[in-house]
């Protein structure tokens, strides 16, 4: 369906009437009628809250459309960084997990990417590396201290001090808060361009995360000194870079520490 260019609404309806008469094919998989309407009466509970979610981000999309504080948010967002690159990187970072505290990530990333979208393709970086960037960081709310929904239901399974346990994960999850950025400098982290330069973007990048998680960590088969620690992380960072002699350089500095 979704190579014939089928609608999302019409490939979601197709698929939904296949999945049962696919089970009759075989004699062990075969569910009968009365497991059909249980299991599509399961499937309208389970939709209910992702309908309220949806349906209350369009009334905020109508919302800021109508209003003309799309267009206003933009420009005051662009001003605020300054026209600088990493700046607006860093507003829609925090504009992110700020929205991802109290919503979905689906709704905070519906809601963020009409705000900020538009303002990152004007800065020139790629609507698709743009609403990456944007759903990415939506996700990583759930991880981001103080209000850390992930972390803190782990704390509570394994009844350890919540904030702690969100700032430990916080931590942990930290090569892969730098790994966003490193894919809006870098598209190629997203398999955009040549296969030569997709394959050495992955292994510099899979390098520098396992470089970086070192460094935080302090342990590489043996306890490592802080200078130690200092200088991997630093050159961790640099294997992010978009340029390839300077991730070469990396490279080589983090294979002689």
């Amino acid at each position: 369906l979704a190579v014939v260019r089928t609608s999302a609404t019409m490939s979601g309806f197709w698929a939904v009437v296949s999945i049962p008469l696919c089970t009759f094919l075989k004699k062990s998989t075969r569910i009968s009628w009365r497991q059909v309407v249980s299991g599509l009466e399961k499937a309208a509970y389970n939709a209910l809250p992702i309908i309220g979610v949806v349906s209350l981000a369009g009334v905020a999309m109508g919302m800021i459309s109508l209003s003309g504080l799309g267009l206003k948010f933009t420009s005051i967002i662009i001003m605020l960084s300054g026209g600088n690159l990493l700046a607006l990187l860093i507003l829609t970072m925090i504009s992110c997990i700020i929205m991802g505290m109290g919503l979905p990530a689906v709704a905070a990333y519906i809601i963020t990417s009409v705000l900020i979208a538009p303002a990152l393709t004007q800065m020139g970086i790629a609507p698709f590396v743009a609403h990456m960037f944007i759903f990415y960081f939506s996700c990583m709310a759930g991880l981001t201290p103080p209000m850390a929904p992930f972390a803190f239901v782990a704390a509570g399974i394994a009844k350890a001090p919540m904030m702690k346990t969100a700032m430990t994960a916080w931590r942990l999850a930290l090569p892969i808060f730098l790994l966003a950025y490193a894919f809006v400098y870098n598209p190629s982290l997203l398999l955009l361009g040549s296969f030569s330069n997709i394959f050495i973007t992955v292994i510099t990048s899979l390098v520098s995360v396992i470089a970086i998680s070192v460094s935080l960590e302090g342990y590489f088969f043996i306890k490592l000194p802080v200078y130690q620690r200092i200088s991997l992380f630093v050159s961790s960072i640099v294997l992010l870079f978009p340029s390839l002699y300077v991730r070469l350089g990396g490279l080589r500095a983090n294979s002689g520490l």
